[in-house]
């Protein structure tokens, strides 16, 4: 499978197995995010802000961590079942290329940088690490933190050398550790709130979600189509993208509460990644699909990415939530 990188911006695969018959189908790309849109009105549509009138009176922050997440793996599963008990399912997986670990790194590093900068030009004093990283709060926070970048179904790098760790109800984890860390006493909220308190400022926690492709299912009983619907665009993710500002009056967070969709191409071609063992498994199940019995099918493909282009949109939207957020919390200093 190809596509050139003329279709690359709204690149949108669409798999559907019924009775084991693959077919495509166009659907209707995403909203793509203006930056240059009303600030009033996207701040409406994609913030959540929780609590900003506890940012009054802020003068100086530390940043004890800025963790970017990349997805550079999606994968999406469907399954259907008809009236007559056949059942298809088809398991759809895109790896992102061309892009390595130490390009993702500098995206991190300039938009600390970046954030560092919008606070010092609004006379906000940002606390060097270099002031709090021997002290106790600090630690307990490395003690918990995980080599980066860490992998746990995606990659997450921290900015500048700044720890990667996670809430032990981050289901960012995966389940198993998720379970593991519910027996820890690991509670970086904690130690964030400290480093704050030991240096008479505030603490901002910032986390970003970025992803390539985003995927969407559809099957179930009753059905005769088990279908995943995949979009190739980058994607700040929601939730997962959010500052936590920790001060004297209490606590304010912003969360992206809406999908940021890129509108600009960085995929140059989509090709077949099936192994030989894949592909014959495949044959199989269809054949069997066709004789009237169940059937499922796996697809894997390797999104080739241009990585300026990647970069380039990944800062850009990075670039604009950081400035929705920061103006929201200038407004309430």
């Amino acid at each position: 499978m190809k596509r050139t990188k003329g279709l690359a911006a709204a690149l949108v695969v669409f798999v559907i197995i019924a009775g084991f018959m693959a077919g495509c189908a166009s659907s209707p790309p995403p909203q793509a995010f203006n930056p240059a849109g009303d600030p009033a009105a996207l701040v409406q549509q994609y913030l959540t802000i929780k609590k900003a009138e506890k940012l009054k009176g802020i003068k100086k922050v530390a940043i004890p961590q800025f963790m970017v997440q990349f997805v550079t793996t999606s994968s999406g599963g469907a399954s259907a079942a008809s009236a007559s008990s056949k059942s298809t399912a088809v398991h759809v997986t895109y790896a992102l290329k061309n892009v390595d670990h130490a390009q993702l790194q500098a995206i991190a590093d300039k938009m600390y940088d970046q954030v560092v900068d919008e606070f010092t030009k609004a006379g906000i004093e940002v606390v060097p690490v270099e002031k709090y990283n021997e002290s106790k709060p600090f630690k307990k926070l490395l003690d918990g933190a995980k080599k980066a970048p860490y992998e746990v179904s995606q990659y997450y790098f921290g900015a500048k050398g700044l720890p990667v760790y996670f809430d032990k109800n981050d289901k960012r984890q995966g389940l198993g550790n998720m379970f593991a860390a519910g027996f820890s006493n690991f509670d970086p909220e904690k130690w964030e709130e400290r480093i704050g308190e030991e240096n008479d400022c505030a603490s901002l926690v910032i986390n970003y979600g970025v992803t390539f492709a985003a995927m969407t299912t559809d099957g179930g009983y009753w059905k005769n189509a088990a279908t995943v619907n995949t979009k190739l665009k980058v994607t700040l993710i929601p939730e997962d993208t959010k500052y936590i500002v920790y001060s004297k009056n209490g606590t304010t967070r912003f969360t992206l509460k809406e999908a940021v969709y890129a509108d600009g191409m960085f995929i140059n071609d989509v090709t077949d990644a099936l192994t030989s063992g894949e592909k014959t498994a495949n044959a199989i199940s269809g054949a069997l699909g066709a004789m009237g019995g169940s059937s499922s099918k796996t697809l894997k493909y390797n999104a080739n990415a241009d990585a300026a282009a990647y970069t380039s949109l990944v800062e850009k939207h990075m670039t604009a939530i950081d400035s929705l957020i920061f103006n929201q919390m200038k407004a309430n200093f």
